[in-house]
């Protein structure tokens, strides 16, 4: 207990920088080159680290009240941590997720489809304590993360 106290007050010990990893809500936006299909979501992220460079992203919307799992990502991660992306196919559709930190409590995002990387989606969220969203759906909701 003494050397703790000794090296707190030395500042040897430091707190690590925040990260992306956590859990994030706010909203999804379609811009005006989105499919007609495009609806803009109330949305919950949970950034889980299971490597050094790599997190799954569990994305859920809010509807009713309710998480509904939208499904999940292996993100790269960069930039200490701080912010995330993963190109992807889906069907027709392929493109780049990607998330940066603005600040530790705030997150900014963006979905650009191929072939133009033209922005279809803009994300605008911010750090949440778990307790303060809708409870997580099971995690095998989500399917494999890609």
């Amino acid at each position: 207990m003494l050397l703790l106290a000794t090296v707190l007050a030395l500042g040897v010990a430091q707190a690590s920088p925040a990260a992306l990893i956590g859990t994030w809500t706010g909203t999804s936006t379609c811009t005006p080159g989105a499919r007609a299909a495009c609806k803009n979501e109330v949305v919950v992220y949970r950034f889980v680290r299971h490597d050094a460079q790599h997190a799954y992203l569990y994305a859920d919307k809010i509807i009713a009240g309710k998480r509904e799992p939208m499904g999940a990502l292996d993100m790269q991660l960069a930039n200490g941590d701080r912010s995330a992306s993963k190109h992807f196919t889906h069907g027709n559709t392929s493109g780049t997720w990607a998330y940066t930190m603005v600040s530790d409590t705030a997150l900014s995002g963006t979905l650009r489809v191929d072939p133009d990387n033209a922005v279809v989606r803009n994300v605008q969220a911010h750090r949440v304590d778990d307790k303060d969203v809708p409870a997580a759906p099971p995690i095998g909701d989500y399917g494999t993360p890609d």
